[in-house]
């Protein structure tokens, strides 16, 4: 079973008429019928009474039309939410940051846009030494990691830019730095300025 065949059930089950379900699914009315008939004959059930003047739901049917509807609504979520993890828009992202970097307008102002835009992403705030972020960075234990750029250098494999330490898999960070660098007056940090550390891309 595959979810084409519970919306090709739904489909039929909403409309009670297999040439409406058919143009609604953008099928043949012929196709339609044996992809139902094939479904009943896997689960061993009717799901529909057939006359020639009307279609309706079995009690098989009726019950089968709600976790139909639960499981393709599900599915559509469980998508979305693929989706919107994979563009750093929820899930948990764990920010590192020097102790001077928080008495700056630029990181407070960071946080606030970020929760404003990912509402569905916990932040967790680490204060650590530079260094100490690098190899976090590296050893998966941080996301995110605002260093200074005269204490750290990017670690092997890891490039430099301008403003933070930024991990691959959080575009949504790097969408608030931009959002933000216009907005703040404070943007240098320390000596050299604050660095962005972007992980390369593997071969290919």
């Amino acid at each position: 079973m595959e979810l084409r065949h519970l919306r090709y059930f739904v489909a039929v089950a909403e409309e009670l008429h297999f040439t409406r379900a058919a143009e609604r699914l953008h099928l043949g009315q012929p196709p339609l019928s044996q992809q139902i008939q094939a479904l009943e004959a896997e689960l061993g059930v009717a799901l529909f009474m057939r006359t020639r003047r009307k279609v309706s739901l079995t009690v098989a049917g009726e019950r089968f039309l709600l976790r139909a509807r639960e499981i393709l609504a599900a599915a559509a979520e469980a998508a979305d939410e693929a989706r919107r993890a994979a563009r750093g828009e929820m899930g948990e992202l764990r920010v590192g940051f020097t102790a001077s970097l928080s008495m700056t307008s630029f990181f407070p102002a960071l946080i606030y846009d970020y929760r404003l835009h990912y509402p569905q992403v916990a932040l967790t705030l680490r204060e650590m030494f530079s260094e100490d972020q690098c190899q976090a960075l590296i050893g998966g234990k941080l996301d995110v990691g605002f260093v200074r750029r005269a204490d750290a250098e990017a670690p092997e494999g890891w490039r430099c830019a301008r403003f933070a330490v930024i991990h691959c898999g959080w575009p949504s960070i790097g969408a608030t730095l931009w959002r933000v660098r216009g907005s703040c007056r404070c943007l240098s940090w320390g000596t050299r300025g604050l660095s962005v550390i972007r992980k390369k891309p593997g071969p290919g």
